[in-house]
C-alpha cells in the first residue's frame, strides 16, 4: 500500500514537473520550434524523461491494481484506487489537460497491457 501511494505521488509529481519544463508553444511554426529544439535541447530533454518517468509510475499502480482484481475478484475492494488514480489524473488535467489525457491513455494502455493475468477459459487449460 505504501509503495502504491510512493508510486502515485512520484508519477504526479514527475509529470507536474515534465508540464512546468515543456516550454510554451507561442506560435506553430516551425521557425519557433527549431529554435527552441536548437537553443534549449536540455529543456524538452527533460520534459520528455520526467514524462516517460511519471507515466511509467503510475502504469506500475494500474498494473497492480489489474492484477488484484482479475486474480482475487476483489473489485469493490480496489475502487479506492481505481478513484485514487482518476483523482491523480484530475489534479493534472488542471494544469494542463492535454498531458492528462494523453498521459493518462498511456499509462491504461502500457498498465493493462503489463498486467500478468491469465485468461480462465473452462474449455481451455493451461
Amino acid at each position: 500500500m505504501k509503495k502504491r501511494i510512493a508510486f502515485l505521488v512520484i508519477g504526479y509529481l514527475c509529470l507536474k514537473q515534465s508540464n512546468n519544463l515543456f516550454p510554451k508553444i507561442e506560435g506553430l511554426s516551425s521557425d519557433f520550434i527549431i529554435n527552441k529544439l536548437v537553443f534549449n535541447p536540455f529543456q524538452w530533454l527533460g520534459s520528455v524523461l520526467l514524462f516517460i518517468i511519471g507515466f511509467l509510475f503510475i502504469a506500475r499502480v494500474i498494473k497492480s491494481v489489474a492484477e488484484t482484481i482479475i486474480k482475487k475478484s476483489t473489485t469493490y475492494q480496489q475502487l479506492g484506487w481505481i478513484s485514487v488514480i482518476i483523482l491523480v489524473f484530475l489534479l493534472i488535467g488542471f494544469e494542463s489537460l492535454w498531458l492528462a489525457i494523453g498521459s493518462g491513455i498511456v499509462s491504461l494502455f502500457y498498465g493493462l497491457m503489463d498486467a500478468n493475468v491469465t485468461k480462465r477459459n473452462r474449455y481451455y487449460q493451461s
